[in-house]
């Protein structure tokens, strides 16, 4: 039976809430009693009945206020018990029985690996016990867990621990009590034979806070450097945002089968250990920057998410996007904000434009869903951070942090909505952001034009800016949208002006408005040939089209102050020459201005090597496609190749010298510093291995024998993968030498995944029979087959259909296994619009064969339709 759709308008306030929850676990692998004694209260007078969620399990018993319930009272079904004619307060308690060792899905309470673990979000509670499992019913839970003693020596749940003890029969249990209200999706239990760490936070107030992190036995060596960020994620949030934390004791939990990345339930946050373990021999500068991020991520969700939560799930972004601003700041702070913030729009860029550009383009608050968990986007996570951002930047910092702290002093305790808090920035601003809000209902990415004309005689700058959000498959008429430009002008000697617009002096730089479709914006007082720095630290999620030329953007390259800027006129630089190579491959030159340009990047000396590192860098495939009105992967990649080929040749002996000067013995640490210069060493190693020329392979075989760290190591092998003969040498070599290493041997599964070979995809398919791969570990299957599906554009669009088919294949199998996985990969195959005709046709097949499949779940199901709607 096909699932309902659901819609927002259509929401309605709980029938019944729920002061405490009670409940006991006895815990076995694959008979697991659990009881729950809820106090509930009505809410909706004109309510008889009570309805409790339930997906995946076995009744045994309910009663209410202490009597057995008979069959007359109640109506239950596989999906939901009501209660008939449930009085205005009741306790009500429920007793059924789940079997965690067969939960593949990895979703409500699971066995895996030896250990019990819990994931909740969205609806996941419902596969746990009976419940009205939704983010506005919120209560107060108090847990007790039962189980053997030597086999589940750890017991865990949110909040803090009341009472713990020996029973008879080796079994032991724990009693955890939260104080504070949450909905059931941020409840979590963990219990298994775990190592630890601990340390302890003080808090502002002075407040000591024990903290812990638990892991496989074996790896809590790799979790210190999760501890450092855990502290520091405390203090930065004490500082910028004035959040502090709540309970005395906060506990993590790394575990290897994980849906998602981690889940920030209360006090007890739960991760993937892809983005929780590192140490210098296992883990990559990425790894680690990524771990402080995330880590800040779900501790800051204490405020933004649990504290104050969701009313539907229609608000996801308003938590989600919230946080990911606030980790963005976070990581602004503890590394470089330039860099950081390049980093943000190269991800938003990759995986959020494509988004707005496939059948599945949405709001950042849908109006309907099937399957939410379709719905944890980079749309709602990575857009619905920028709009936050986009309020941030027309408030300033000061009016900012005000209507934060009213938001959480307004809202603490409740489930609330995106406009609840616009309303608070508006409040403390007394900007009217009513147009403003048509960010969170429209789909799609604006373009904004700009033309530009400086007039000697008059001294004045002229500025026209418009913009253009084109019709998607469910919004065929768009709106104006309110667009923040930051901006300033630089005169010929690249210094910032004085900007006078209407006789009003607004400084070196300001932030104008573009609400309507065209706007002019007169510049007084500009006494020689500007050029305008627009949309600087990315200030909008737009694409943005001016009328600058080459010499422009040469211009901004050496001289603009705003670091995002500077990188950006490098990029549009690159996508000048590129489309050029798209439109007439055959005689294509890569031009010599870009040789100039990018030599003058390199001999730079002022410049950080972290941000040199990505200067350097050209687009992705995956961007280049998003600039084509036709995408042709083979020859967006012989294009790329040739650039970065050219480019080796031109300039190889600067690329040797920098390689030379970046080349470092010592011992490994992660400062910002240091992390750039490997950046830049990596990146140079790349371009010096463009051609397969033998001397500098052989840097690359020097560099993986003979590296002290996992990112030098990572970087060398996947240049020998793409271009040595002696690549199964060092292949077999990483595999020996990490096979015990559960997230290297993911490394290993993913270079090979995204190897420009021709025999890639027949590589990928000997993989998945391999001892080492998984279907059922969401890790395993990203690192091969979803990494193959969204980072191998040239194997995955074969021509023949091939990718095409083992993508299918793999999702057709996934659909019983975790469908939840399988709709991540599935984008891949749903964005065939762009394609010449021999692809889509072969794209559309085989999405029709995995519709046709018995059973399909709805998380394929919806991307399907959607996608097959635009045929």
């Amino acid at each position: 039976m096909a699932k309902e759709v659901i819609y927002r308008k259509d929401y309605k306030a709980p029938d019944f809430l729920i002061d405490n929850v009670h409940l006991n676990f006895d815990l076995e692998e694959d008979n697991t009693i659990v009881k729950s004694k809820i106090e509930f209260k009505k809410n909706n007078k004109e309510a008889k009945d009570c309805v409790l969620f339930a997906d995946d399990l076995i009744f045994i018993s309910v009663s209410m206020n202490g009597e057995l319930l008979s069959v007359d009272d109640y109506i239950l079904s596989e999906k939901e018990l009501i209660i008939k004619n449930a009085p205005d307060k009741f306790i009500l308690e429920v007793e059924n029985k789940i079997d965690p060792l067969a939960n593949k899905k990895l979703e409500g309470l699971y066995c895996s690996s030896g250990n019990f673990c819990t994931q909740c979000e969205p609806e996941g509670f419902r596969r746990i016990t009976y419940y009205p499992d939704r983010s506005d019913v919120m209560a107060k839970f108090t847990v007790r867990m039962v189980a053997d003693k030597d086999k589940y020596p750890v017991l865990l749940s949110n909040g803090n621990l009341i009472e713990q003890g020996n029973l008879e029969d080796n079994r032991h249990f724990a009693i955890y009590e939260d104080p504070f209200r949450k909905p059931s999706y941020l409840f979590a239990l963990v219990a298994g034979k775990l190592d630890s760490i601990s340390d302890k936070f003080t808090t502002m107030t002075g407040k000591e806070v024990d903290l812990h992190i638990y892991c496989n036995p074996g790896d809590s060596e790799k979790c210190y450097h999760a501890m450092e960020s855990l502290k520091k994620a405390m203090k930065w949030d004490e500082v910028r945002f004035g959040r502090e934390y709540d309970l005395n004791i906060f506990n993590i939990v790394i575990v290897h089968d994980f849906n998602s990345g981690a889940m920030e339930n209360k006090s007890l946050n739960i991760f993937n250990s892809s983005v929780a373990l590192a140490n210098p021999k296992t883990a990559t500068d990425n790894n680690f920057t990524y771990i402080e991020k995330v880590i800040g991520h779900e501790y800051f969700h204490n405020w933004s998410g649990d504290r104050v939560t969701c009313q539907s799930w229609f608000e996801l972004t308003l938590k989600e996007g919230f946080t990911v601003f606030r980790d963005s700041e976070f990581s602004a702070d503890m590394q470089d904000r330039s860099t950081e913030r390049i980093k943000d729009v190269i991800t938003l860029r990759n995986a959020q434009f494509p988004e707005d550009d496939s059948p599945m383009t949405h709001p950042i608050r849908p109006d309907s869903y099937m399957e939410i968990n379709n719905f944890y986007t980079a749309t709602v996570y990575e857009k619905g951070a920028e709009i936050i951002r986009m309020m941030h930047t027309m408030l300033g910092e000061e009016k900012f942090r005000k209507g934060t702290d009213l938001y959480f002093s307004k809202f603490d305790g409740q489930a609330v909505t995106c406009d609840d808090f616009v309303n608070c920035m508006e409040e403390v601003s007394g900007i009217d952001l009513t147009q403003f809000k048509l960010w969170y209902s429209q789909s799609g990415t604006p373009e904004v034009k700009v033309k530009s004309h400086w007039n000697k005689e008059d001294r004045t700058y002229k500025l026209e800016l418009s913009q253009e959000t084109l019709p998607t498959s469910k919004q065929k008429e768009k709106t104006n949208l309110y667009i923040p430009v930051k901006m300033a002008i630089l005169n010929h000697e690249g210094e910032e002006i004085d900007l006078i617009l209407n006789g009003e002096n607004l400084g070196k730089e300001t932030v104008i408005i573009l609400n309507e479709k065209e706007q002019s914006f007169v510049f007084e007082n500009v006494h020689s040939q500007p050029t305008a720095s627009l949309f600087r630290c990315f200030s909008a999620p737009v694409k943005i089209k001016t009328d600058f030329d080459i010499a422009d953007y040469r211009f901004l390259m050496e001289n603009d102050e705003d670091g995002f800027n500077r990188w950006d006129s490098s990029q549009k630089l690159a996508k000048h020459v590129i489309m050029n190579g798209i439109k007439d491959f055959d005689n294509f030159e890569v031009p010599e201005y870009m040789i100039k340009s990018f030599r003058k990047i390199m001999l730079n000396d002022n410049m950080d090597d972290d941000f040199k590192a990505l200067m350097l860098r050209l687009p992705s495939e995956k961007e280049i496609s998003g600039w084509c009105s036709v995408i042709d992967p083979d020859v967006i990649h012989a294009v790329r190749e040739k650039i970065i080929s050219e480019l080796s040749i031109k300039l190889n002996h600067e690329f040797i010298d920098i390689y030379g000067k970046t080349t470092f013995s010592g011992e490994y640490d992660i400062s910002h510093e240091s992390i750039g210069r490997r950046a830049l060493h990596n990146v140079c190693l790349s371009y010096l291995c463009a051609n397969s020329n033998k001397g500098a392979l052989m840097l690359a075989e020097n560099q993986y024998f003979h590296s002290n760290n996992m990112t030098e190591q990572f970087s060398a092998m996947t240049n020998i993968i793409n271009k040595d003969e002696k690549v199964d040498l060092v292949l077999n070599n990483f595999f020996e030498t990490y096979k015990d290493n559960f997230l290297v041997v993911n490394k290993w599964f993913l270079a090979q995944a995204t190897s420009s070979k021709d025999n890639a995809l027949e590589k990928v398919k000997e993989l998945k029979k391999h001892p080492n791969f998984d279907m059922n570990n969401p890790n395993k299957v990203r690192s091969l087959i979803g990494v193959f599906a969204s980072m191998n554009p040239t194997n995955f669009h074969k021509k023949d259909g091939s990718g095409y088919k083992f993508i299918a294949d793999c999702l057709i199998e996934l659909n019983s296994i975790n469908p939840h996985v399988a709709a991540r990969i599935i984008d891949s195959l749903c964005a065939f619009k762009k394609y010449d005709k021999n692809r889509q046709d072969k794209m559309v097949s085989e999405l029709r064969r995995i519709k046709d499949i018995e059973k399909i779940s709805p998380n394929l199901l919806e991307k399907i339709d959607s996608a097959l709607k635009t045929v």
